[in-house]
This record gives C-alpha cells, sequence and structure tokens, in this order.
C-alpha cells in the first residue's frame, strides 16, 4: 500500500519540468503569431504606401503632359530640383476645347524635421495637400532644404540638348521638353527605413502652343 501511493503522486520536479515545457511551447507560438502579424501589417502597409506613391506620381506625370500656356506665357513658369510650377487644363471640364483656361499648379517638396521624412505638397486653387509622404529623398548640400525631384532636359542658349540638368535658368523654361520625376518613399515609417523609388518621364505636349 505504501508503494502505491508513493507512485500514484505527481513530484514537484515533474510538475517544474511541465510546466517549463508548456511555457517553452507557448512562447515558441506567441512569438511566431506576433512574427506573422509584424510581417502582415508591414506588407499591407508597404503596399499601401506603393500603390499611393505610384498612383500620386503618374496623376502628377498626366496634369504634366497636358500643361499648356496661359495667354502669352510659357507653360512651365517655374521649375527647380524640388519645386515646378506650371498651368494645366488637366481634369477640367471640356479640357479639349481650346476656349479652357489653363490652372496654375504647383508641385513642391518639403521637409518635417520633426519625423525626418519628407513630403511632396499638390497646390492648385486655394488647395494644398501632400500627395505623398514618408519621402526619404536627401536634402542638398546647402542646407536649403532642396531635394533631388525634378530633372529637366531643355535647350540651353547656344543651342545644345542638355539632357536631364536640374535647374534650368527662367530663360530656359520654354525649351523644357522632358522632366523626369524621382522620387524615394519609406515604406516602413515605423521602424527601419524601407526605400522604394518611383520614377517617371514626361514628355511635354503643348510647352509651346498658344
Amino acid at each position: 500500500m505504501e508503494g502505491r501511493a508513493r507512485q500514484a503522486g505527481v513530484t514537484l520536479i515533474e510538475l517544474l519540468v511541465v510546466i517549463l515545457i508548456a511555457s517553452i511551447v507557448s512562447g515558441a507560438l506567441l512569438l511566431t503569431w506576433f512574427s506573422l502579424n509584424d510581417s502582415y501589417s508591414f506588407t499591407t502597409r508597404s503596399s499601401k504606401a506603393q500603390d499611393f506613391a505610384r498612383d500620386a506620381v503618374a496623376r502628377m506625370g498626366r496634369e504634366l503632359r497636358d500643361a499648356e500656356p496661359k495667354g502669352g506665357d510659357l507653360a512651365v513658369l517655374y521649375a527647380d530640383s524640388d519645386e515646378i510650377r506650371f498651368t494645366t487644363t488637366f481634369n477640367e471640364q471640356g479640357n479639349e476645347s481650346r476656349q479652357v483656361e489653363p490652372v496654375l499648379t504647383r508641385y513642391y517638396y518639403q521637409w518635417d524635421d520633426a519625423r525626418s521624412v519628407g513630403e511632396l505638397h499638390r497646390v492648385r486653387g486655394e488647395s494644398d495637400r501632400i500627395v505623398v509622404d514618408n519621402l526619404l529623398n536627401p536634402l542638398g548640400p546647402d542646407g536649403d532644404g532642396s531635394a533631388d525631384i525634378f530633372r529637366y532636359a531643355y535647350v540651353s542658349t547656344n543651342g545644345d540638348y542638355v539632357p536631364a540638368a536640374q535647374t534650368p535658368e527662367p530663360d530656359m523654361y520654354g525649351t523644357i521638353s522632358l522632366i523626369r520625376i524621382h522620387l524615394s518613399v519609406d515604406l516602413n515609417p515605423e521602424s527601419a527605413p524601407q526605400p522604394m523609388k518611383v520614377s517617371t518621364t514626361v514628355h511635354l505636349r503643348n510647352q509651346n502652343i498658344y
């Protein structure tokens, strides 16, 4: 009887071993679940960021392709590495008609010191909104907040074709024929940066149409 009673119980060491094994298994399962959850969240966020950036750049390209002069002005009114101003009939009702007046549109890059990321703004009429956030395009060496977003191909004063230069002189705006747009988007702004490049090339169709 004494031997049977001794065999029927569970020792403290056995209980601790069971608890330890259960804790290890539970911890491994939780770590796997957290990892899968983080991976899913990152994939979802990055996919949305990619789609958002591509849509914004595609829209910008369409607006620039439809850029045309207003009155006696040029279609491109200001061209810099981080800002462009132009007049366009894109998305205006009846824009196939010459009677529709082009609207002033501006895109500019702004650096957010608090978050250490850049923002691409679009201004049209009274509206000023961010069209692409969490940009990693580096600031220029002069520290004035400029960044390499836009590059321009144009004809210089001596008649030479200048491909993909950063900033043409104001008297060269009328000879701009091509604009390259380049953005570096952070797909993981909440953690270590994951840059993705979004680029497009725009040929101006109506630059010198009056």
